[in-house]
């Protein structure tokens, strides 16, 4: 049955409906805050579990960023040390090359006093060998002729004391180029070349030939014969060696040069040929 509105306002006048109704609002009030603060508290658990979830994910991923600054640090820290190697090695590296640069001045300086020394010393050389040159062109046929006689077997010598009284090489020359002493020579290398036993022909015959340069240069009327292979042998200029094959014909070998005047054309000494 539906209750009228008078007989509600009735009733809400009445005290005791008054009473019921304010505990009932009082008890839905104390239910609502309970509600609430249950509903609370749930939400708190529930975002409290969020932020501590985000926390620890915060926490790992600070943990990964310090490892990484630390591993960044540590990369840091080598460069540096690399860098501060490399410029340790710049720094020697620039001493060595200053260092080689005075070195190689120093060098280049004394190589230069060096060609200059060499320059000096080629100058010098020069002048030696220069003046040996001379020396060797002077004296050069006396020190041959000194050392043929020397060459000689002692038989030799003693067969031409006669002609060489002084055997040292001034001795050699002086006596060598007398006019009679260079027929004597000759005339004794001769008579060895006829009798061919003689093993020491070719040094005296060397011997004579120095000796005879000399000589003409003191006597330029007299000069060697002129005597070839191939022209034909005439017994007034040549004498035919006793080992010839033929009795006349064209000269095979020239075995002593003879020398003649030149001013009269007179064969002195005929050479001495093989047919």
């Amino acid at each position: 049955m539906a209750i009228s509105e008078n007989d509600l306002l009735s009733a809400l006048e009445d005290k005791t409906v008054q009473k019921k109704i304010i505990a009932i609002v009082e008890s839905s009030k104390q239910i609502s805050a309970k509600q609430l603060s249950e509903r609370e508290n749930t939400v708190r658990v529930e975002e409290y579990a969020l932020i501590k979830e985000r926390n620890e994910e915060l926490e790992l991923a600070l943990t990964e960023q310090k490892e990484k600054v630390e591993v960044s640090k540590k990369e840091l820290s080598d460069l540096v040390k690399a860098y501060e190697d490399l410029a340790q090695k710049k720094k020697n590296t620039e001493e060595d090359l200053n260092a080689y640069k005075e070195d190689n001045k120093k060098l280049v300086e004394a190589l230069s006093d060096k060609k200059d020394e060499l320059k000096s010393r080629q100058e010098q050389l020069s002048e030696v060998n220069a003046a040996l040159d001379k020396y060797k062109h002077t004296f050069e046929s006396d020190i041959l002729l000194s050392q043929l006689y020397h060459e000689l077997s002692e038989k030799t010598q003693g067969s031409l004391r006669g002609i060489f009284k002084d055997t040292s090489t001034q001795g050699l020359v002086a006596c060598g180029i007398q006019e009679k002493n260079i027929a004597n020579l000759w005339d004794y290398i001769k008579n060895e070349v006829v009798n061919g036993d003689n093993a020491d022909i070719d040094r005296v015959i060397k011997m004579f030939d120095a000796l005879f340069e000399r000589f003409i240069l003191a006597y330029p009327m007299f000069s060697f014969q002129e005597v070839t292979k191939g022209i034909e042998f005439d017994t007034q200029q040549h004498i035919k060696h006793n080992t010839s094959k033929n009795t006349s014909g064209p000269i095979q070998h020239v075995l002593l040069r003879g020398y003649v005047n030149t001013n009269t054309n007179k064969v002195i000494k005929p050479s001495v040929v093989f047919l």
